[in-house]
Parts: structure tokens; C-alpha cells; sequence
């Protein structure tokens, strides 16, 4: 089965097979697909509950290719301060957060 992305994928994820091969055996190369051009259509950083309600996905696994995607140098996370109560982390693809603030 060949699965066809919206968005360029990064370079080490696009050769024939380069998805299966790079993806740790607990994510699957469609629901990265999913998630990265969802990433990809965004203005602005979201949250990993915003992905999930947008894909109809879980918070949960959301989270998890996420965070697979920061430790992959793919996706930066902040974290963003809302006043009282927890912060939340935010997510953008890597380059594309400002230095200095986060348009949220």
C-alpha cells in the first residue's frame, strides 16, 4: 500500500519506503501523514488537542506523534502561559515559530 501525502514530507521520509523505515513500530505512516499536513496547513502553533478534534484523532496519540516528531527535529514545541492553571504546549513545525512570541 502507497500512501499518498498532501505536503512534502522531509526529504529522509520520502524515499520509497523512508516512512515504514524512520517510524518507530508503535506509529503508523498514515496517521503521520495525517498529522504533518495538518502541521503543514496550520497559521499559527496548535495545540495537540487542536490537531485531535481537526483529524478526529485522540489527544493521546496525537501527543505521541507529536512528541515523535520533536525528538525527529520535525516539530518544535513551546509551551504557552494562559494565566491561572497549567501551560499548554503548543506545536509548529520546526522554523516556522517566531524567536520571539508565538501568534496563537
Amino acid at each position: 500500500m502507497t500512501t499518498m501525502f498532501c505536503t512534502p514530507l522531509p526529504n529522509e521520509y520520502q524515499s520509497a519506503g523512508g516512512i515504514r523505515k524512520m517510524l518507530p513500530k508503535n506509529l503508523h505512516e498514515y496517521t503521520f501523514g495525517l498529522i504533518w499536513s495538518y502541521l503543514q496547513e496550520q497559521n499559527q502553533a496548535v495545540t495537540a488537542e487542536q490537531v485531535g478534534r481537526g483529524l478526529g484523532l485522540s489527544r493521546s496519540t496525537t501527543r505521541r506523534y507529536l512528541e515523535y516528531c520533536c525528538e525527529q527535529g520535525l516539530v518544535e514545541r513551546r509551551l504557552l502561559y494562559r494565566g491561572v492553571g497549567r501551560p499548554e504546549h503548543v506545536f509548529r513545525l520546526s522554523g516556522a515559530l517566531p524567536k520571539d512570541g508565538l501568534a496563537v
